[in-house]
């Protein structure tokens, strides 16, 4: 773990400074405010061995699947507990045809349809729509359907047939959605007995179960690959917290890492188990590319049940940006979910080195704005967006 504390000399006097900086804490202090950042190595716990959890990488190549359940089994038998961390709700991301390939689509989105076996039902996890879980294609008729991918609920079936002896617990928000339920939940694991514990990242931090020695991250592919800058950022901060849930007692804990990249260089970082190694190059990455923080951004988000008023708008308000060589325009282009509850939605970019200079032209531009909503199309600035979606 780590902190981000402010430092201001003139408070803590040059004594405790110079302190610091013997302690490497304080380097680099140009202005009268720094921020320093404060790693620990061993969690300030009782327990012994309450060291950061060693971490493996799995490959999903061997053999077309890696397995877990011999380290699983060990952990258990030992009296330990095993999460199975999966960061996607529901029984399966897709159903799919054998026959002709077709994946049902959310009609108000545009987006798969996740499977829910329990409730037999197809769910839209961006506008919340829900169909009956279809017997047969609705393309060409065959009843050759297979779930494509897995999910909390099929890990959660899986793990309960492969180990019967042992409760398995699944926490996500389907199945903590009634009232008290994530409490008891959390109580039974809290009670120290062997189980395993399939779940989001509602279980990525804030969580204390001394008794957990194992953690098995699943599907961690998918931030590797993402159109969004920042996707790589979320998985390794993701990773770090839910590690973070092993041996925080007295045994030791172990993360095992499934992935189907096992040479990709952000997972050989993260074995490192030092965040700094990892920020250092993603941070170089980003100021190859000149991505934020090394250019200011801002986001023009726009959004129309009219698919050419949406265009219409952006081009609009595209043209009534100031001339200003310093400022690079994006767009328009479609946000990374394109159609959203039967809206279409799509985006203008700008980013700048100059922050003042950015926001010094936003304030007339918005103004300007404001004239064309009378289109039917809602919109928003965003500055310092987090996300591109």
């Amino acid at each position: 773990g780590c902190a981000s504390v402010g430092i201001d000399q003139r408070r803590i006097g040059p004594q405790r400074l110079q302190l610091l900086r013997q302690l490497g804490c304080g380097q680099g202090l140009r202005r009268q405010r720094e921020h320093l950042l404060a790693g620990i190595q061993d969690r300030p716990v009782a327990g012994a061995a309450a060291q950061i959890a060693r971490q493996r990488v799995g490959d999903l190549r061997a053999a077309g699947r890696w397995r877990t359940g011999a380290r699983s089994c060990m952990a258990l038998s030992a009296g330990g507990q095993v999460l199975v961390f999966r960061n996607r709700r529901g029984f399966a991301p897709q159903l799919s045809c054998e026959s002709c390939g077709h994946v049902p689509h959310c009609s108000r989105c545009e987006q798969a349809m996740t499977i829910h076996r329990r409730a037999s039902q197809l769910r839209c996890h961006y506008c919340g729509h829900s169909e009956r879980l279809p017997e047969a294609c609705s393309a060409c008729g065959s009843e050759k359907l297979v779930a494509l991918g897995a999910g909390t609920e099929r890990i959660h079936d899986a793990l309960t047939q492969r180990f019967p002896e042992w409760p398995c617990i699944r926490i996500d928000r389907d199945s903590t959605r009634n009232r008290g339920a994530l409490e008891r939940e959390l109580a039974k694991v809290r009670s120290g007995l062997p189980c395993i514990l399939v779940g989001t990242q509602m279980l990525a931090k804030g969580h204390d179960f001394p008794n957990l020695t194992l953690v098995v991250a699943v599907g961690a592919d998918s931030g590797l690959h993402s159109l969004d800058f920042r996707a790589a950022e979320r998985l390794s901060q993701l990773l770090f917290q839910v590690a973070g849930r092993a041996g925080r007692g007295v045994r030791e804990g172990r993360v095992l890492v499934q992935t189907q990249n096992p040479q990709h260089e952000l997972l050989e970082l993260l074995l490192k188990q030092d965040y700094a190694v990892v920020a250092r190059h993603l941070l170089a990455e980003r100021k190859a590319a000149q991505f934020p923080p090394y250019t200011s951004a801002v986001m023009l988000r726009a959004e129309s049940l009219n698919q050419l008023k949406l265009q219409e708008f952006l081009l609009a308000a595209r043209a009534l940006l100031p001339v200003q060589p310093l400022i690079q325009c994006y767009g328009p282009m479609p946000a990374l979910i394109a159609k959203r509850a039967m809206r279409y939605r799509a985006q203008l970019v700008l980013c700048a080195e100059s922050r003042p200079l950015l926001h010094q032209n936003l304030r007339s531009w918005r103004a300007q704005l404001a004239k064309l909503s009378g289109t039917g199309t809602h919109f928003s600035i965003d500055i310092d967006p987090m996300d591109f979606s």
